[in-house]
């Protein structure tokens, strides 16, 4: 979600004429996974392999926020990003749900600021900066499925706003929708008195701001994504562990650029994201650790041209929280100590929930 930003890179700057490793990085630099995630176009050589990352963000609720490219059929495509806003669910217990029945509204603003680095870690000279603003609706009935709880989201509902700064002096800025994630089904068990398991399927539609035209940062993917989720939480007075794993199962973009003149499609290959917490808590507040980690698992399909690079990025910050009763604030920061063929960003996470019946 994803997010989304969570990336990072604008995320889809598509137009592919290769004529020239200026132009791919023109057009690279303009794209950022979210989230994910990331932009690019040079697509030559490890060293020119640009993704910056870019928000794809938004996820809402709890996942919203923004997002963040060689050989040939191994890595994502150039000027595009996982759809999961890697570090959008930093801070949340997604273990567990809600013990009350009710409809909960949670909306996540982000800012991340990024720089392009190559498959050696190295800094490509493209910048992004990204802003998002999304909302998530959260539905607990209050009945159970297979001995769980059961929950329905709809994430990713809100805005992106990218600008991509290149090494030549080229500036975009582009403000879209992301893909809308539709969750039919989130189930929580309780294993224990303080132990919590939570999966999940998200599904990506293509409903986000796409166009294949050269040097424009996309902020949608133009492709369905599957996503299955998995969340362990342990949750007493005192402390709140949480780890989130889940897997971007990406099918085919059919408009994903051009190669030698021809329309050409690409699928990104799998990408895995794992968000940490770790808070104590006193009275309202809590406060702790936080971080992610993002890489790419399998192997792209589609013209080596465009083959941008696998994503690969961990981060660690600091949260903070504190509970109304129906209100919940809280804030996250994190860095990227680590990246490789995507944006290393630092971001800046502010997240509302509100139990709105």
């Amino acid at each position: 979600m994803d997010t989304g930003i969570h990336r990072h890179d604008t995320r889809n700057s598509r137009t592919q004429t290769p004529t020239g490793a200026q132009a791919q990085t023109a057009s690279q630099a303009l794209r950022l996974t979210m989230h994910s995630i990331r932009l690019g176009r040079t697509m030559n050589k490890p060293a020119q392999s640009r993704k910056t990352f870019a928000p794809r963000v938004l996820a809402a609720v709890i996942t919203a926020a923004g997002v963040a490219v060689t050989a040939p059929a191994s890595a994502a495509r150039i000027g595009s990003t996982p759809q999961f806003p890697v570090g959008i669910t930093m801070g949340s217990p997604t273990g567990a749900l809600p013990p009350v029945p009710g409809l909960w509204l949670i909306d996540k603003g982000s800012f991340q600021g990024a720089d392009s680095v190559n498959a050696y870690g190295q800094r490509t000279g493209t910048t992004t900066t990204v802003w998002t603003n999304n909302a998530q609706l959260m539905w607990v009935p209050g009945f159970k499925v297979l001995g769980a709880q059961y929950a329905a989201f709809v994430r990713n509902l809100g805005a992106v706003n990218i600008t991509l700064k290149t090494p030549t002096g080229l500036t975009s800025q582009h403000s879209g929708l992301p893909d809308t994630e539709i969750i039919p089904a989130n189930l929580s068990w309780k294993l224990s008195q303080h132990l919590y398991f939570d999966a999940e399927l998200g599904i990506y539609l293509k409903d986000g701001d796409y166009k294949n035209q050269p040097h424009r940062l996309n902020i949608g993917q133009n492709a369905t994504t599957y996503e299955p989720n998995f969340s362990l939480s342990y949750l007493d007075d005192n402390w709140q562990l949480t780890a989130h794993a889940l897997f971007d199962i990406n099918g085919w973009n059919h408009d994903a650029g051009y190669v030698n003149g021809e329309k050409v499609g690409y699928r990104n290959g799998t990408t895995f994201d794992l968000d940490y917490t770790l808070f104590h808590k006193t009275g309202h507040w809590s406060y702790g650790v936080v971080g992610y980690f993002l890489r790419q698992i399998s192997n792209d399909k589609g013209p080596a041209e465009l083959n941008g690079g696998k994503p690969e990025q961990y981060a660690a910050g600091i949260g903070t929280q504190y509970d109304f009763g129906k209100v919940k604030l809280m804030g996250t920061y994190t860095h990227d100590y680590h990246a490789r063929n995507i944006g290393q960003k630092d971001m800046l996470i502010v997240y509302l929930s509100v139990k709105a019946l």
